[in-house]
């Protein structure tokens, strides 16, 4: 699960996007075992990171980030995308944001 996400960060740093990591997540990568399988991110909420923040989970594979777009995710506070296509774990990417 790691290495996928490692995948979906290194996409996030070539797209230059704007994020945090929050939740289960931030807590295993400072070393507090956990049995998650989601990604919480908190975003900057501009139409510009947005759109990076989309092209980069669609690079790293993502695919169901094709379904939504910039206006729907920024419409709301929370999103969620699964990863169904690469991984039979299904992680949840749960984005947040916040107004930059």
């Amino acid at each position: 699960m790691l290495n996928r996400l490692q995948d979906v960060f290194r996409s996030f740093q070539q797209h230059d996007v704007k994020y945090v990591v929050i939740g289960g997540i931030a807590s295993i990568l400072h070393g507090v075992p956990r049995a998650t399988f989601d990604l919480g991110i908190l975003i900057e909420a501009t139409p510009e990171n947005t759109r990076r923040l989309l092209d980069a989970l669609l690079d790293a594979g993502l695919g169901t980030a094709s379904l939504t777009n910039v206006q729907d995710v920024l419409a709301n506070e929370h999103s969620s995308l699964l990863d169904f296509h690469r991984t039979r774990s299904c992680p949840l990417i749960s984005i947040e944001r916040i107004n930059g």
